[in-house]
């Protein structure tokens, strides 16, 4: 499967163009979507084998900013070898909503052991292993990164490439609910500390 090439849209964008954001929205979807499965999967049956241990590592991402740190380690972490396994084999929901492929220099898809490299490498440089603000930091630096010189740190290390369709209806559509699921996701994250945060001031 790793030798395949990939099956290329009708249309490409030229290789020089980039879409930074898209690219961030599609990971964010598959991060968010991803780790919700996971979630959902550690408690049914963690809950079943191990209810107690599974009840307090719940309770611990949900304590301030030490518990909001933990959940982003946790939830960007975990996904990591998800999404390797997907982009060597199919393609991930986020990039299937944006548009890109990710190959080789030469059109093949990446094997497993390249696209794990790929994944842990963007977990290190892309999100600076989920920390908050180390992650911001690092997200900023690999954006700036992407818009100057056409590619990101791993992608240039490892040779691949990196493509976006050219654009259609049904891809405006589908850009459009993605961007519209990242804000609600994101909103939805920060707003539950913030809100934990206010509520610890006024008692």
């Amino acid at each position: 499967m790793s030798a395949e090439t990939l099956p290329a849209p009708a249309e490409v964008a030229e290789p020089s163009t980039v879409h930074p954001w898209q690219r961030y929205c599609a990971r964010m979807i598959d991060i968010q979507f991803f780790a919700f499965i996971a979630i959902i999967a550690i408690g049914v049956f963690g809950g079943m084998v191990a209810p107690e241990p599974v009840l307090r590592f719940f309770g611990l991402m949900q304590q301030g900013f030490a518990g909001t740190a933990l959940a982003n380690v946790f939830t960007v972490g975990i996904t990591v070898p998800v999404i390797a396994c997907l982009g060597a084999w199919t393609g991930t929901p986020g990039k299937w909503i944006f548009d890109i492929r990710v190959c080789e220099a030469d059109g093949r898809r990446l094997s497993l052991a390249r696209s794990f490299r790929r994944e842990a490498t963007i977990w290190v440089k892309g999100f600076g292993f989920g920390v908050p603000f180390v992650s911001l930091i690092t997200l900023i630096m690999s954006k700036v990164r992407l818009s100057e010189d056409g590619r990101t740190a791993w992608d240039e290390a490892m040779d691949c490439r990196v493509r976006h369709a050219a654009p259609s209806a049904l891809g405006y559509v589908k850009k459009t609910l993605g961007v519209a699921l990242v804000i609600l996701a994101l909103a939805y994250n920060y707003f539950a500390p913030i809100k934990s945060i206010m509520a610890a001031a006024a008692a």
